[in-house]
């Protein structure tokens, strides 16, 4: 009996051991390229969203890490609004680091033209980032955004219309403050949005967008669930796509990067015949 009590009791340090020290064992550096640690960027997409508040410039697009001999360099689309003034899709290059302990890094893209160098940290899992510039843009403004692993750029095997990804699709979304360089600082939103499929006049399948949304404007009165319509659009390659708001207030279109491969969250941002730089985020029900 004595001999089955020491046996357990060996056991149960054994496995306590085990359980304290594997963190420990299996904790790996972070490494540019992933050899010898990890890489969160290597080969992955993470789509990502900037923002500057009130002085009117924002961005929102993708990145993939593609390094070489050990330099980090990453892959960018980008939809970048300055004031408005909008550059769509644009294709850039940029670097990154990461620090050795996983905690974060740095990253470095192309903003029309010029570098801008954002210090960034993991979040838990090392699936979403937040960062801040740590460089001045052609205008010495600070600039915040996150980032999240699994952005999209390809449809899912099988997709015959890349609508169909959103089709029956209801959500949630909020916008932020805008900034319109010719009328001031104006207000964010919040409401509910719903995306299907019908027959435009045409004869062709086309997205169809119902609206419902409050907005708290700086300089009026509040606007409480207005219902508006309009219509959406995804990309062939379902990377990214439109949606079109006739809202009664201000009629804006956005420009949608997904989070992820399920199509389940999308970074905005205003695009089009506009004079604010606005951005939002929307969640699927």
């Amino acid at each position: 009996m004595n001999e089955f009590v020491n046996q357990l009791g060996l056991a149960t340090a054994c496995l306590l051991a085990l359980v304290l020290f594997a963190p420990l064992a299996q904790a790996q550096p972070c490494v540019v390229g992933g050899v010898g640690g990890i890489d969160p960027f290597l080969g992955a997409v993470w789509a990502f969203q900037t923002q500057t508040g009130e002085h009117g410039q924002a961005s929102i697009g993708t990145f993939v890490g593609t390094p070489k001999n050990g330099v980090g360099f990453v892959d960018v689309i980008e939809t970048i609004s300055t004031n408005g003034s909008v550059t769509r899709l644009a294709q850039a290059t940029g670097r990154y680091q990461l620090y050795p302990d996983c905690s974060g890094g740095t990253l470095d893209f192309m903003w029309n033209g010029q570098a801008i160098q954002f210090e960034f940290v993991f979040l838990p899992q090392r699936t979403e980032i937040y960062m801040v510039s740590t460089s001045n843009l052609p205008t010495a403004y600070t600039m915040w955004g996150t980032a999240k692993i699994g952005g999209v750029r390809q449809c899912p095997a099988g997709t015959v219309n890349p609508l169909d990804v959103l089709n029956n699709s209801q959500w949630a979304f909020k916008t932020f403050p805008g900034y319109y360089p010719n009328g001031g600082f104006d207000g964010p939103s919040i409401g509910t949005f719903k995306l299907t499929e019908a027959l435009n006049r045409a004869g062709v399948l086309a997205g169809v967008l119902s609206l419902s949304e409050t907005i708290k404007n700086f300089s009026s009165s509040p606007i409480r669930l207005s219902t508006d319509s309009g219509r959406y659009s995804v990309d062939p390659d379902c990377s990214t796509g439109t949606l079109y708001v006739n809202n009664s207030y201000r009629p804006v279109q956005f420009e949608f990067v997904f989070t992820n491969a399920s199509f389940t969250e999308m970074y905005m941002l205003a695009i089009g015949a506009t004079d604010v730089a606005l951005a939002g985020h929307a969640k699927r029900f």
